[in-house]
């Protein structure tokens, strides 16, 4: 479980680092008039937050659930 938790927050810490690349990177104007922005890097840090911290969530989710349901024994 601890490893499934790791794995989801490094993909977590990817999404975060495609948002915080995002505002680092500037945007120009070329000079035929087109904007040079890192469009991709939106999407894709979207994507990691949200399979991360699905991820994390339906993780504990689980393991809630399992200690729940595993039969009590003194």
């Amino acid at each position: 479980m601890y490893r499934k938790l790791l794995t989801f927050s490094i993909v977590t810490m990817m999404g975060m680092g495609c948002a915080s690349a995002y505002a680092s990177i500037s945007t120009t104007v070329d000079a035929q008039g087109y904007l040079r922005e890192p469009f991709y890097l939106i999407p894709l840090g979207y994507l990691f937050l949200c399979a991360g911290l699905g991820g994390i969530v339906i993780t504990l989710l689980r393991g809630a659930l399992a200690r729940l349901v595993q039969p009590y024994t003194p």
